[in-house]
């Protein structure tokens, strides 16, 4: 659904991608390019535009951008390079394929390793053939989904999933059912104010019915209130 989103407002974004429930911000929609089988985390945001200048971003293909992480303007992501958490970059820098990138140090983030590369790997030692067959694997697994994507879109999960149907409808009711449960004691506060209001003293032209009548509906309101909190808190001990 954000994909289809995202694509009415400009941006390009491939197949597959998993959007969080908080985030990514963006700026401007028509400079996001997104690659296939993309997985964002919470709270990251893909800046394009700051006080200097107006770029595109770019995110590679099966590449992770994890929570709070910061892309300048004129970013490239290569494909199945992992943006760790709070990874800032720099304006205009491309991140090379099959890399790890995390913090920030210098106003950069920070690379860690090659992925799939051990720290004492000695490429230099492969065969042609070897690194012909490496270059064949990372070239099936560029073309793979991610994990999400095979569970989600390609149900090839081995628990069941949702389908996308059913989580717009969950999410659908449940924000309406929040909205009406919060809205409760307003609307119950308000009726009883009225009927006290045409049973008592409160109706009387006196200097105090203002003061009387917004004691009451106060008072009714934190009463239902706190009933409907501590229901809702039993209920999340419960589940």
């Amino acid at each position: 659904m954000t994909s289809i989103i995202m694509r009415g407002l400009g941006a390009k974004v491939g197949r597959r991608v998993y959007w969080p429930g908080t985030g990514p911000s963006v700026q401007d929609f028509d400079l996001i390019d997104i690659g296939d089988d993309v997985v964002f985390g919470s709270r990251s945001h893909l800046i394009t535009t700051d006080g200097v200048v107006s770029a595109p971003i770019v995110v590679g293909r099966t590449s992770m951008i994890a929570d709070r992480v910061v892309l300048a303007p004129g970013v490239t992501v290569g494909d199945r390079t992992v943006m760790g958490s709070g990874a800032t970059t720099s304006r205009g820098k491309s991140y090379p394929s099959e890399t790890i990138w995390l913090g920030n140090r210098g106003g950069d983030a920070v690379s860690v390793q090659s992925r799939g590369k051990k720290a004492d790997d000695h490429s230099d030692d492969r065969s042609d053939d070897d690194t012909g067959l490496l270059r064949h694997e990372r070239r099936s697994l560029l073309h793979q989904a991610s994990p999400f994507g095979k569970a989600f879109y390609q149900k090839q999960a081995n628990y069941y999933v949702f389908s996308m149907g059913f989580i717009g409808f969950y999410c659908f009711f449940w924000s309406i059912f929040v909205a009406f449960y919060w809205n409760v004691p307003t609307t119950v506060g308000i009726q009883f104010t009225w009927l006290m209001a045409q049973k008592t003293y409160m109706m009387d032209n006196h200097w105090w019915r203002p003061l009387s009548l917004y004691s009451f509906f106060t008072v009714s309101i934190s009463v239902v209130m706190t009933i409907q909190s501590i229901f809702a808190v039993l209920l999340v001990i419960a589940a």
